[in-house]
Order: structure tokens, then sequence, then C-alpha cells
């Protein structure tokens, strides 16, 4: 009698334990749901975008809220590296669209854009960045689109120029044109 005792109460020991983890994995996965879903609700607020997938995209690759301002540099990042190095005069007129931008040292989206500066963007922050602009261009009016995409297209070009030619004047590579081509048809 006193083996069954022991057996049962060990076998309640057991049953606590174990949904006691279970409590404690369902109260993570609903901790970090709500994480993301507050991440997201200020990324939205932040980026004026409000498709979950687009939203989800950018959070994938590190964007979130204070690091918005990084994303709209993206262009100048892969404009400069589509030649596959990021030359000094590049490098310098990035820093100065980030300064104008606002963008601090020692901020999120300083330090993000600083890795983007030291390694090439993937392909799939790209295609996350095409999203973006979609998204943003989409809940525009034309001529507001309009000059969003000349403002945007007008600053990558500046970065094409600024490690080209002679003294920086005049030659703008195949694959910057290529970058620049797949840049524009994210505004068509």
């Amino acid at each position: 009698m006193a083996d069954d005792t022991f057996l049962d109460e060990r076998r309640e020991a057991l049953e606590e334990q174990f949904f006691q983890k279970q409590n404690r994995a369902l109260l993570d996965k609903l901790r970090e749901e709500s994480r993301a879903g507050s991440e997201r609700s200020a990324l939205a607020a932040a980026s004026g975008i409000s498709d979950e997938q687009t939203l989800d995209r950018l959070r994938a690759h590190g964007l979130h809220a204070e690091t918005v301002a990084a994303l709209t540099l993206f262009p100048l990042v892969a404009i400069a590296w589509a030649d596959g190095r990021l030359e000094e005069k590049e490098r310098a007129a990035i820093a100065a669209a980030a300064e104008k931008q606002g963008i601090g040292r020692g901020s999120s989206a300083h330090a993000l854009l600083s890795a983007w500066v030291t390694d090439a963007p993937s392909r799939e922050l790209e295609d996350a960045w095409v999203a973006y602009v979609r998204a943003r261009a989409g809940a525009l009016d034309p001529s507001a689109r309009a000059v969003f995409a000349k403002d945007v297209l007008g600053h990558a070009r500046a970065i094409a120029e600024a490690a080209g030619g002679i003294l920086g004047v005049g030659s703008v590579s195949k694959s910057e044109r290529e970058a620049l081509a797949r840049l524009e048809r994210a505004f068509a």
C-alpha cells in the first residue's frame, strides 16, 4: 500500500511538472506573439504601412520602428554595392545622406545602415524594400508618388555617379544601371 501511495504521489508530481512546462511554453508563445504584434504595430505606425505580410518581411530583416529611417536609404546602399564593392566616395555620400535624414551616430538606424555599408545587403532585403516602396507608393496619389520616386531614384543615381568616370563624373557602370532599373520597377 505504501508503494501505491509513493507511486501515486510520484505520478501526480510528474503530471504537475508536465503541465507546468506546457503552461510555461504556452505563456512564452503568447508573450512572443504579443511582442511581435506590438513591434508590428510600431513598425506600421513608423512606416505608414498596414500590410502585415510586408511588415513581417521587414521585421525578418531586422527592421523595426526605430530603423525605418535606414530603410529610406536602402536604394543608395543597393546602388553602391551593385558592382560588388563599395567605394569610399559612395560611403561618404551615404554618410552625408544619413546625416541629412537625421540618422545620428549611435542610433539603431545608423547601426543598421552601418551593417549594410560593411556587408552587402541580401537580395531578400531588396525584395523587402520593394514591398515597402510598393506599399508606401500605393497609398499616395499619382503626383505624390511621382515626387517620392523622383526623390528616391535621384539620390540613388547620385550614388551611382559618385565613384564613376573621370573625377567622379560621367560614368555609371552596367551593374549600377541594372540596379537602378530594379529600383525604378519598384515604383511601377
